[in-house]
């Protein structure tokens, strides 16, 4: 939720702007479980002082709508806009969004086309996550085992008997030891 508020800032405020044009902002979850534990269909947060528990005023909130609990919903139009996304079962305050959904499957057959750039940018950095850690492992290791072969020459091993203890060949311990002659 952070995350999102930052970016709607970021977004609304050109630069060179002062702080008062920022606009209220409101980031809006919806879970199909209890993200609290309380049991509440909504859960409403907005930023407060923990000293006197009053508004900071800095124009946001947070809204989490608990699917799962539809049926303590005091309000039908939201009892039936969390039952529809809890059970998909279409009421009659929910047939019009029903309809819009069925529509916009039909258009966007995977679901999440409005996402698709976000969850392209998030594999693309997980790859380059791992791409990263397995090279810096790999230097890692070469690394160890230059240590390795330059400590066992200072100690006076033979080329052979460093070959037979790091797995390397002849010709890649002489490039190692050349590697560091001046």
């Amino acid at each position: 939720m952070r995350y999102y508020h930052s970016a709607i800032d970021v977004d609304s405020l050109l630069r060179g702007n002062p702080y008062d044009q920022l606009k209220k902002s409101f980031v809006i979850f919806i879970c199909n479980f209890d993200l609290c534990g309380d049991g509440f269909p909504v859960y409403e947060s907005i930023t407060t002082w923990r000293q006197n528990g009053k508004e900071i005023g800095d124009g946001q909130t947070k809204i989490v709508y608990n699917v799962s609990a539809f049926e303590k919903a005091d309000n039908p139009k939201l009892k039936a806009l969390l039952q529809y996304l809890s059970t998909e079962t279409v009421t009659d305050e929910a047939r019009t969004l029903a309809e819009k959904v069925t529509a916009f499957k039909r258009h966007f057959p995977d679901g999440r086309p409005h996402m698709k750039y976000e969850l392209d940018l998030y594999d693309k950095w997980c790859e380059g996550k791992e791409e990263g850690r397995k090279e810096g492992i790999k230097e890692g290791r070469e690394k160890s085992l230059r240590d390795v072969v330059l400590t066992a020459f200072r100690q006076g091993f033979s080329v052979e008997t460093i070959a037979s203890l790091t797995n390397l060949t002849v010709e890649e311990i002489e490039k190692l030891r050349a590697s560091v002659r001046p």
